[in-house]
């Protein structure tokens, strides 16, 4: 309850913010009468905030549900076209920092380490690879690198080829075939089912 009152906090704190340096920005530019419409924007986040609040609870839909439905609405309204007015150097932050929170989120199975929940935190989750980097698997670090050199040689001479698909067929037979202990999809999740959920 407190995690969610402390998030609710800092988020309307950051809208504020927003809304703030709006209205200073309109008041310098002398366009004081476009305030109205900051507001009628503010009321109308609230109330569609409350409208989907209520219809996530009444229709029992997860958040990942959610999220998954906001997906599809950006997707048809092409929301991605509003990219081209974003600066460049926000666009390659942001990749940067994607880019290293997805390569540190796969060093457990880069180096096959047998550790429970990787914690999400940057420096606890570094803490915790450096705590269990003792007990790595050479097989999966070798399969790792040899699907990442496959990859890397495909690219450069054969760049019209699916470099991706074709390591993971050859990582896998290479696993089944010399009968290498690594992790794969089946030991670490089980069966998957043939039905619908």
């Amino acid at each position: 309850m407190l995690s969610s009152l402390l998030i609710a906090l800092r988020e309307g704190l950051e809208a504020a913010l927003i809304v703030g340096i709006v209205l200073v920005y309109l008041n310098r530019i002398g366009q004081r009468q476009l305030a109205r419409y900051v507001w009628a924007g503010v009321f109308l986040a609230l109330i569609s905030s409350a409208a989907v609040a209520v219809a996530l609870d009444r229709w029992q839909i997860s958040e990942d549900g959610f999220e998954g439905l906001m997906l599809i609405a950006a997707g048809v309204l092409r929301v991605g076209t509003l990219m081209k007015y974003m600066p460049q150097p926000v666009i390659t932050g942001f990749t940067a920092g994607i880019a290293v929170s997805i390569f540190l989120s796969q060093i457990k199975d880069l180096f096959g380490l047998h550790m429970g929940s990787v914690p999400a935190e940057f420096f606890e989750r570094l803490a915790a690879y450096a705590q269990h980097f003792n007990a790595f698997n050479a097989q999966a670090v070798v399969l790792a690198l040899g699907s990442l050199i496959l990859i890397i040689v495909l690219r450069r001479w054969r760049p019209t080829w699916a470099g991706f698909l074709i390591a993971v067929i050859v990582a896998s037979f290479a696993s089944a075939l010399l009968g290498l202990s690594a992790e794969t999809i089946g030991s670490r999740f089980g069966s998957i089912s043939a039905q619908l959920p």
